[in-house]
């Protein structure tokens, strides 16, 4: 009975939130059918493979819609896994070893993230679609149990979504409204674990009968309650929408599923999409093709008139391409009796209308700032880098919110799952080191100064991101340095102490972050320390070389002085 009571609990909080969504479908549908093209059936159910398409005459707004899913995913994401390094924060010292440790740590995760198995990729690019057109959607990373491919990551679309903000307007609560088959069900959760209506469907055969399924997570209210991932901050809860019969209750350390907004208005929870507010262009240009298509049809193949002298005639005139309609010939004077009833007339001047139309369904794609394919004009450098600086501030926010909302807290959480396995390093001689060493595999052996970070509670890594739109967003902070040493140098050829204010290893380590680069090309500071004393000694020995040199040719040339004046001595007459 407590079983069915905490169900119910949250079936009525699901169905609450589900009034304050259904404001937002028939939006969904629209943007569904004139821009994603598929995933619009939000207020009918449809089937698998179908595309309502027959009202839609413009592929503009799709095409956009998927160019600006390229072009972010381009920027944030341009080489797969490799478009991020882990590297160590500051309070980790920097050595051969921790740097070794780090390289490895990344390898690692990328192997993780790149494996065809994972998804990764072409998770982010559907995620990256249905935020342009819906403007939420989310990413959910599933543990196989397989510890040589850990995870599977999928997108998920808000037409299966019911969500909830926190205080902080982060989305946290999560329902996701599945639909299985009997089969799928029992493959899923155990036929033990189904309610025994799917279990005799499925012992008589019936197994493609539609089982609707609720899945929550959602931060866990109470922990100590219990033992095992049933204690784990984020709870997660299955169960049959029909029986109330829960079907799986767990947990996670980290959340599995993170959802983003691409832009989000104050006080309402779900996202607005560049989909939405290109809509009116949308419509417009959309009935502008449907209208250009009758006219071209009319032109091809004109409506006509037939002229009857007898008792026929029409009170209908079939305007339609090729209809025909017929006239009483009495008092139209001398008339061809076939011919074309009108012209459509010139249709060029309309498509200066199609191109306006087009170009704000481009603009409200950012595609003439994500593409940035302007190059009718010659720049000098100046101007260019004010035109990138002008790109970094209308693209700030896109990328940023990315980046906040989804990459961050995905690979946190995935880093996070990955070293509770072992994955990306063990302590030396602990536990998970034998057990890794049992299946055969030979583990990464976390460094002591990492260990004393980890034990004390430290940050132990810091994510950082090689890729344009990191390059984009630090544009200006880079031109400043630039300008900077500029200075410095021209003026240290008058005044040589201004040099003593820039630190140049402070400033090569700044312009490595800002241009995001690997920081490979960097050496660690033990290896700079002793580069340096080397060529300190041999600096000092060349200049003690050059003293003893210099003393010896003092000595030669005062020996030489002492003999010119003996002989000069000598060779006076004597008296």
């Amino acid at each position: 009975m407590a079983e069915k009571n905490r169900v119910q609990i949250v079936k009525d909080r699901f169905n609450a939130l589900s009034k304050e969504k259904k404001f937002w479908l028939p939006l969904y549908q629209l943007v569904g059918e004139y821009v994603l093209t598929r995933k619009q059936n939000f207020l009918s159910s449809g089937f698998p493979g179908e595309f309502l398409t027959e009202q839609l005459f413009s592929s503009v707004a799709p095409q956009a819609n998927r160019d600006m899913a390229s072009a972010i995913m381009g920027n944030l994401w341009p080489d797969g896994a490799r478009s991020i390094r882990i590297v160590r924060p500051r309070n980790i010292p920097d050595s051969p070893q921790v740097r070794e440790y780090y390289t490895q740590f990344t390898e690692t995760l990328v192997d993780v993230l790149d494996a065809p198995e994972a998804n990764f990729s072409t998770a982010l690019d559907e995620y990256l679609l249905d935020q342009g057109s819906f403007g939420i959607s989310g990413i959910q990373r599933e543990k196989t149990g397989n510890i040589f491919e850990p995870f599977r990551f999928k997108s998920v679309n808000v037409k299966f979504m019911v969500v909830e903000e926190n205080k902080f307007g982060v989305i946290e609560i999560i329902y996701i409204d599945k639909e299985f088959t009997v089969r799928t069900l029992v493959e899923e959760y155990g036929f033990e674990n189904v309610s025994k209506r799917y279990q005799e469907s499925f012992t008589a055969g019936k197994t493609q009968e539609k089982v609707r399924v609720i899945h929550l997570i959602e931060p866990r209210r109470e922990i100590g309650q219990t033992f095992g991932n049933k204690n784990f901050p984020i709870a997660s809860f299955h169960f049959e929408w029909d029986s109330n019969k829960i079907l799986r209750e767990s947990g996670f350390k980290e959340p599995p599923l993170i959802v983003s907004r691409f832009l989000k208005a104050m006080g309402e929870t779900y996202g607005r999409s560049p989909a939405m507010f290109a809509l009116p262009a949308i419509l417009r240009l959309n009935m502008f093709w449907e209208i250009m298509m009758k006219a071209v049809e009319k032109r091809i193949n004109p409506p006509l008139y037939l002229l009857d002298n007898g008792a026929l005639g029409s009170t209908i005139v079939d305007t339609s391409p090729g209809g025909m309609s017929v006239f009483n010939v009495t008092g139209l004077g001398e008339k061809s009796p076939v011919g074309q009833l009108f012209d459509v007339g010139d249709m060029q001047g309309s498509f200066q209308l199609e191109e306006r139309l087009t170009d704000q369904i481009s603009k409200a794609f950012y595609l003439d700032k994500l593409l940035d394919l302007n190059n009718q004009s010659r720049m000098t450098l100046g101007e260019a880098q004010i035109r990138d600086r002008i790109r970094g501030e209308a693209l700030s926010s896109i990328f940023r919110r990315q980046m906040n909302e989804l990459f961050n807290p995905l690979l946190t959480g995935t880093i996070n799952e990955l070293f509770d396995m072992g994955i990306l390093g063990v302590i030396q001689g602990s536990d998970k080191e034998r057990e890794l060493l049992n299946q055969g595999i030979k583990p990464i052996i976390i460094p002591d100064e990492v260990v004393r970070a980890i034990q004390t509670g430290q940050k132990i890594y810091e994510i950082k991101y090689i890729s344009p739109a990191i390059r984009i967003l630090q544009t200006e902070k880079l031109q400043g340095i630039t300008t900077t040493w500029d200075i410095a140098l021209t003026a240290g050829n008058a005044i040589s102490d201004i040099l003593d204010n820039l630190d140049p290893d402070v400033t090569m380590k700044k312009v490595v972050e800002l241009t995001a680069v690997d920081q490979d090309l960097l050496r660690d500071s033990e290896t700079i320390k002793k580069i340096r004393e080397i060529r300190a000694q041999q600096i000092q020995a060349q200049q003690q070389m050059e003293q003893t040199q210099a003393g010896a040719d003092a000595v030669m040339k005062i020996s030489q002085a002492q003999s010119m004046r003996q002989g000069a001595i000598n060779d006076r007459p004597r008296g």
